[in-house]
């Protein structure tokens, strides 16, 4: 869907994201005493150098009252969808845990109750297959296009018709979105997290970073109703949890929020964000001092992130002079090359990524560069080894892939083997599959021998690490040498190369 600018003056596309908006409980009724201009002239003045206006809706807009099995359900009623409307929201995203609280019908009741005022929908669809469509904000050849997406492990009741699938999947999608749109930035607007966690998960971490590493220019992220940190990944800004915007909850940390703009000057994302005070369910602006001290705790806690105040709002860029932080170990999708030097073959093996975001280009140059072999590999990318895994004195190359196959049609990470034969790359083994869901692996070397040291994901979400060798065709498990892990703790043990 493509939204169009009559503005000839200015070509610059502005477009803010806000945090969670419940338009139930308390709110019904503080509107139902104040009115619905109670709550838009508040927040108009605080969204308004913004054209495009994106919230997160956290309950079905219905008159139907037919609650899913849940503990907590919400239920806005039509007439208090005005506050939206007279706050000029543009779009508003589905893509959470409530949109279904009152079943797919009050999800339907939802679009066509949002459509009759002119505000779109973003995060859902009549299908589940079809719900994960980026809304495209486009003016005069410039496009910001907003994948709105749902990480959260819910029952398949609540996610029905919404963007839910795996993190990989929505990789995937944004990798081929780029594909066909170089010169488009992207946004992803995640419902995501631990609700009154002040930090991150480090699975949210790892999404954030697999998301950007297939071609996200910026994560916008809610559903821990407080605000979490900033930081920066491959330039690429991560805004973790936004906050409440209009809520009822009344904790000290539920009732300050930021909204975040983005202003695409010179095809590149330029942040701001605006502190506010929630008062009375109500989004509010703030004295200069209260504005403050709502930044004090973000700066203290924001990773690699410059901020400059401007009156209420304050622009965010990553620090120049940063440290090798993660935000910089493969900038613009580039691996360090690796150095072989064994009896085969001397010489170096890149990957790098392409231009335009069109996949990688593997390339095999001897130290002689009498010839050189390169192979296309038109996936995300999470992984880059080498070593002997088949153990025959010559050194491989090793892909960690995301992508489906022809025999499995689901979108995960897979684990690549290519032999360098004269020169040559050549496929060893595309089997790509261990014995669980593989998150991430390293190859190891212990008295000549090369193992895969892995993470993996059991069905009951736990982690382990695994063992692998080389055996005749394809790898065999060895052992799993930790199990019953935290994500944490297996990363430690992969970074450690403790097997």
């Amino acid at each position: 869907m493509l939204f169009y600018s009559c503005e000839k003056s200015d070509r610059h596309i502005t477009v803010c994201f806000t945090g969670d908006v419940l338009l139930d409980r308390g709110i019904n009724r503080i509107a139902g005493e104040k009115g619905s201009e109670y709550f838009s002239q508040p927040i108009s003045q605080l969204l308004f150098p913004y054209k495009y206006r994106f919230v997160n809706l956290e309950c079905p807009i219905t008159l139907q009252n037919n609650p899913l099995p849940k503990q907590i359900v919400f239920r806005g009623r039509p007439e208090l969808i005005s506050i939206l409307q007279k706050s000029k929201i543009t779009h508003a995203s589905l893509a959470n845990n409530h949109a279904n609280d009152q079943h797919a019908q009050g999800l339907r009741d939802t679009y066509r109750v949002l459509d009759s005022i002119g505000i779109y929908t973003v995060g859902a669809g009549s299908q589940t297959n079809s719900s994960c469509k980026p809304i495209e904000l486009t003016d005069q050849g410039s496009t910001i296009a907003v994948f709105s997406y749902l990480d959260l492990r819910i029952s398949r009741d609540e996610t029905e018709n919404l963007c839910a699938c795996e993190a990989e999947n929505l990789a995937t999608k944004i990798w081929e979105y780029k594909n066909n749109h170089p010169r488009a930035l992207v946004v992803c607007y995640i419902h995501w997290g631990i609700e009154y966690n002040p930090s991150p998960s480090v699975g949210q971490r790892e999404t954030a970073k697999m998301l950007i590493d297939a071609g996200a220019d910026a994560i916008v992220g809610h559903h821990p109703h407080v605000i979490q940190k900033i930081e920066y990944y491959k330039h690429k800004p991560i805004f973790y949890s936004l906050g409440n915007f209009v809520f009822d909850q009344m904790s000290p940390e539920t009732r300050s929020g930021i909204v975040v703009g983005f202003d695409n000057k010179d095809n590149s994302l330029q942040a701001q964000v605006i502190p506010y005070a929630i008062d009375n369910g109500r989004p509010v602006q703030v004295s200069s001092e209260e504005n403050n001290n709502v930044m004090k705790k973000l700066i203290a806690v924001s990773k690699n992130v410059e901020f400059k105040k401007d009156k209420n709002s304050w622009a965010i860029a990553e620090t120049k002079s940063s440290d090798r932080s993660d935000a910089a170990i493969e900038t613009k999708g580039h691996f360090d090359p690796k150095l072989i030097n064994d009896r085969y073959f001397k010489g170096v093996v890149s990957l790098e990524g392409l231009s335009q975001l069109s996949g990688y280009r593997l390339s095999v140059v001897p130290n002689s560069k009498s010839s050189t072999d390169e192979l296309h590999v038109p996936y995300p990318v999470y992984r880059f080894e080498i070593g002997d895994l088949n153990r025959d004195g010559k050194t491989d190359i090793l892909l960690g892939v995301i992508k489906s196959t022809h025999f499995d049609q689901r979108v995960i990470k897979r684990l690549f083997a290519l032999r360098i034969d004269s020169g040559q790359i050549r496929p060893l083994w595309l089997g790509s599959k261990v014995c669980q869901n593989l998150v991430d692996f390293k190859a190891i070397d212990a008295k000549g021998r090369t193992s895969i040291l892995t993470i993996e994901q059991s069905n009951d979400g736990t982690f382990s690490n695994g063992i692998y060798e080389w055996e005749d065709f394809g790898l065999r498990l060895v052992r799993y040498a930790n199990e019953n892990l935290n994500y944490a703790q297996a990363l430690n043990n992969l970074e450690d190369e403790k097997p």
